[in-house]
């Protein structure tokens, strides 16, 4: 096995510790894993078993399946970053930034699909810009599901483009 900055469970919790502190959204396992795996000193037993003492001892809170670091977390933690190398924490704030960037994107495109009494399709969708300002919500009726998970797709694909397609009619 490859040896890595980081060794033992002490200095993952710190790592958790910091890459919580610096998410601007809680994160889900696969998104803190993806930030944590950054070093080969890290394992991924050493990483859910570091993960879980956390959550035990109220330095992070796990609710809906994602992750956030408490004051507690936060105070305990801002005392420990400097016991990690700055290239893990570099390569930690890359990988933050592109979480972050791909998670406030989500954020700002959102769709929803119910089904009516008449069996219809209500089909409901909403872009907000970086400012979280609406530029627009609409809502549309389709007799088919399919119908209207293809369109939901399209929007969630490209949602400027369709925003712009809306804006030439």
């Amino acid at each position: 096995m490859e040896r890595g900055f980081i060794q033992g469970k002490l200095e993952i919790k710190f790592l958790l510790l910091y890459i919580l502190a610096r998410a601007e959204l809680p994160l889900d396992l696969d998104a803190l894993t993806d930030v944590a795996m950054c070093d080969k000193g890290v394992s991924y037993f050493d990483f859910t078993s570091a993960l879980a003492e956390l959550v035990e001892t109220d330095h992070v809170t796990l609710e809906d399946k994602t992750y956030s670091i408490t004051e507690k977390g936060r105070k305990n933690g801002s005392a420990t970053e400097d016991q990690l190398p700055y290239s893990v924490c570099l390569h930690c704030d890359q990988k933050l930034s592109e979480i972050n960037e791909r998670m406030h994107a989500a954020r700002r495109v959102r769709s929803e699909l119910t089904q009516q009494e008449n069996g219809s399709w209500l089909i409901h969708l909403e872009l907000d810009n970086d400012q979280d300002v609406n530029l627009f919500s609409l809502s549309l009726v389709s007799p088919l599901q399919e119908d209207a998970q293809q369109l939901i797709q399209r929007f969630r694909t490209d949602p400027q483009g369709f925003y712009h397609a809306l804006s030439q009619i």
